[in-house]
């Protein structure tokens, strides 16, 4: 349980502090889809460190393309 509250507690601290830079899209998409990936990485995996890795690598470059995909558009 404490593993699920300090993860939460990461993602909404990454989110929020992304919201206050100016950034391109496709860099707040890398870093919150890292930060959320990293998060269901650890829940899915029951807190595994490979798990988190794996969650928030895939998240970043998920996030990094969906960003970038949606600053093309604008």
């Amino acid at each position: 349980m404490k593993n699920i509250i300090l993860s939460i507690l990461l993602a909404s601290s990454l989110t929020l502090g992304v919201g206050a830079c100016s950034m391109q899209n496709q860099d707040v998409g890398a870093i919150v889809g890292g930060g959320t990936g990293a998060v269901a990485g650890n829940l899915l995996t029951g807190g595994s460190a490979a798990g988190t890795a794996v969650g928030a690598v895939a998240g970043g470059v998920g996030g990094y393309y969906i960003g970038k995909s949606t600053q093309n558009n604008n």
